[in-house]
Formats: C-alpha cells, sequence, structure tokens
C-alpha cells in the first residue's frame, strides 16, 4: 500500500516517522522518511507498506524536529478487504462507554444509527453523512447502565445492520 502526503513549508523538519496500528492503540513505526529541514516549497513524501494487514490499518505520521522534538499527525485508516457493506463497533465489550463505530460503504449518503437497550427503547439516535469507503465516528455511552444493546445502522442503499453491544 503507498503511503503519501505532503507539506506545504517545513521549519526544522528532521522527518516522519511512519507508524501503523491494527487498532488505534498499540503502534509500531514502518520506516522513515527524512523532511527537507527549513523551507517553504512544497515537498511530496512516500512510503511503501509492504505488508498491510488484512483489514483495518491506522496510520500516523511522527513528525521528528531536528532539535527532538516532535508531533502527530491525526490518524487515517485505510480497510484492506473486499468491497462490500461493513458495520463494526469496538472496542466491545467496553468497560469505558466510549466506543467507534467503523462503517464501509460503497455508498455515499445519510445513515441512521439507533441503539436499543435490552428490553427494545430506543436509547440512542444519531445521523451520519457517510463518504464512499472506511468512516470512523466516536460513539458515547458513558451515561449508560452496564448491560447489553443492540446497534441499528441503516445504510444509505437501504441495507439494514445489526450489532450486539456490552458495556461492563
Amino acid at each position: 500500500m503507498q503511503l503519501l502526503w505532503s507539506t506545504a513549508k517545513e521549519t526544522d523538519n528532521f522527518g516522519f516517522d511512519v507508524e501503523r496500528s491494527p487498532d488505534n492503540h498499540n503502534w509500531k513505526t514502518l520506516g522513515f522518511v527524512p523532511g527537507h529541514g527549513t523551507t517553504n516549497e512544497l515537498h511530496e513524501y512516500t512510503l511503501l507498506d509492504e505488508t498491510p494487514l488484512a483489514g483495518i490499518n491506522y496510520y500516523r505520521l511522527k513528525q521528528l524536529d531536528t532539535d527532538g522534538g516532535f508531533e502527530y499527525s491525526p490518524m487515517v485508516v485505510a480497510d484492506v478487504r473486499g468491497g462490500g457493506t461493513q458495520f463494526d463497533i469496538y472496542p466491545n465489550p467496553s468497560a469505558t462507554g466510549d466506543l467507534s463505530i467503523r462503517t464501509v460503504s460503497q455508498y455515499e449518503g445519510d445513515a441512521q444509527l439507533e441503539i436499543f437497550d435490552w428490553v427494545g427503547y430506543k436509547v440512542y439516535k444519531e445521523n451520519l453523512s457517510l463518504l464512499k469507503g472506511t468512516m470512523v465516528y466516536p460513539v458515547s455511552m458513558k451515561t449508560f447502565p452496564k448491560g447489553t444493546y443492540t446497534a441499528r445502522l441503516e445504510m444509505p442503499d437501504g441495507q439494514v445492520f445489526f450489532k450486539k453491544i456490552i458495556l461492563q
């Protein structure tokens, strides 16, 4: 998988550690790409991930300064799977109530996420604007009682998916 990024200007940029994670928590460095020091010119960078993980790959850059300082880029997601629509919730079970909803869609449009308690009462509803590809949405269930819930996601093309959620 070819990873591409660019900079419009750089100040004391030693370079970039390119990092990958299977779960957005455990990061490993894939490689280092040297920077251009201090410049006001556009520079394009690339690194080849020769062994992407099957499924979800999270990537980020650790931009290193010449003085030893560093800063992380926002995380990006790449899904290395076959086509088709997918819906996942993680971490599940969850001890904190902080969840991530991941969708993989071939369609753009509005989707509707609903969460029901064990009795069947709707306790959460949110409209999501999906783009083609993989998207990750945060959902907080911190104030919900521990127990089992059911998430229902209606995709823009009318497909409906269900997932069980366990709050510990």
